[in-house]
């Protein structure tokens, strides 16, 4: 499922700060500070194509977490009613 990062994977850094162990997705190498992360990536997103796609302009994600952010902090869509999309949502 998980392997523990080879030694020269543990210079890999996350804000500034270096880490033990990290977890390596077997899939495309993504490298996860915590197991949860990488289980989560494994789920929703490696290998798979974007299964959201915002109502307002082209983009496309694979979590629906990461399309309430974009919504919610594009610039592209000052013009539009975003709030009442994001109640429903």
């Amino acid at each position: 499922i998980y392997r523990l990062a080879s030694r020269a994977m543990k210079d890999f850094s996350f804000a500034g700060t270096w880490l033990a162990e990290t977890y390596i997705c077997s899939g495309c190498d993504k490298v996860y500070k915590h197991l949860g992360n990488l289980n989560r990536h494994k789920k929703y997103e490696c290998g798979k194509s974007a299964m959201y796609q915002c109502p307002f302009c082209p983009y496309k994600c694979q979590r629906k977490d990461n399309l309430k952010l974009h919504i919610k902090c594009s610039k592209k869509h000052s013009g539009v009613d975003t709030d009442s999309f994001l109640k429903e949502f």
